[in-house]
């Protein structure tokens, strides 16, 4: 029986978009995969993972959730994902699709005005480190 593999879908016909957080999050690296696909990437989702959250999800086989409650997704630039690599994989490759950053976050709390603002200053701080990064580059 023959293997599946990913050349099994044609370029011309599916593009791919590269979740750096759920990447890191499942165990891979999304700077290999970037550079490994990057012809078929014209989108991304930006987003880094705790290191520290994510060795508790792994040690207690917490859910996808447990993790999201525990925020193991933080603000770009402090967590597990290499940016600097990827935005030099990012140059190198010639990117010039779109991002988004997200802050995937739980509310289901009582704290109404953290509902509303913790997202938003995390994506604020995220687009600053994305910026000031870029710069030295």
């Amino acid at each position: 029986t023959r293997r599946s593999s990913d050349l099994d879908l044609p370029a011309d016909l599916v593009s791919l978009c590269l979740d750096t957080g759920h990447c890191t999050y499942a165990g891979m690296d999304p700077v290999e995969k970037f550079t490994k696909h990057a012809a078929r990437i014209p989108y991304m989702q930006c987003k880094d993972i705790d290191p520290v959250v994510l060795k508790r999800m792994q040690d207690t086989k917490g859910s996808f959730w447990d993790g999201v409650t525990g925020g193991i997704f933080c603000i770009l630039g402090t967590g597990k994902v290499d940016y600097p690599a990827l935005l030099r994989a990012m140059k190198a490759n010639g990117f010039s699709g779109y991002v988004t950053i997200e802050q995937d976050f739980h509310n289901n709390i009582d704290d109404e005005e953290k509902k509303l603002m913790y997202p938003a200053t995390c994506s604020m701080r995220s687009v600053k480190y994305l910026r000031d990064l870029a710069s030295t580059m």
